[in-house]
């Protein structure tokens, strides 16, 4: 992760920060191990095995009160919301919210639940919805309650549904890494539905 005055590595045992102003890295260890991070408006966040969700400020970790549920439960996205809240995608529980030191699920919206859909990694897109990355279901694009509005699989044309990221270029496409290649998605074509 890259913000302005700094670099990211997360790996599972270690975060590495490196200081482009000082040109110096720092190591900082976890108490267990670390899951995945994400970067939300230059503030690193991590999911920490036994402890929770984590922030970084002013070069340390700390946790965020109420997010214990993560001590055991696999976190696949963090977004901010309108309200300064943070949205946290799950594989298992569906989405969550945080706000001032308390957590809620939120209700779900779908006729099949989130948590079956095999969540593997999310990304926000440029007008505030988020692309949903699965396993063996391809994408879905939700909106910040959590309703799918589209998704695409390879009945739509993308060339596996085992994806493993996606991207937005800045014209909008999204560029999706599968597990046997990649696909390019011309995402506000008619045919995306």
């Amino acid at each position: 992760h890259i913000t302005k005055n700094e670099v990211f590595f997360q790996a599972q045992e270690s975060i590495f920060r490196y200081d482009l102003k000082s040109k110096k890295v720092e190591t900082h260890y976890p108490d267990f191990s670390f899951h995945r991070s994400f970067l939300v408006k230059s503030t690193l966040y991590v999911r920490a095995r036994e402890i929770g969700v984590q922030k970084f400020e002013n070069g340390a970790l700390s946790t965020l009160p109420g997010t214990e549920i993560f001590q055991i439960y696999g976190l696949f996205g963090v977004f901010e919301l309108e309200d300064d809240s943070l949205l946290f995608v799950t594989q298992e529980l569906g989405l969550w919210k945080w706000k001032d030191s308390a957590m809620r699920q939120l209700p779900e919206q779908n006729i099949v639940p989130l948590s079956e859909l095999g969540i593997y990694g999310s990304v926000q897109l440029s007008e505030k919805t988020y692309a949903l990355n699965t396993f063996t279901n391809g994408i879905f694009v939700m909106d910040s309650k959590g309703k799918i509005i589209k998704h695409m699989d390879r009945s739509k044309g993308i060339r596996s549904n085992d994806v493993k990221s996606v991207f937005q270029d800045r014209d909008q496409n999204l560029w999706l890494s599968l597990g046997n290649g990649i696909s390019k998605v011309n995402y506000y074509s008619p045919s995306v539905s």
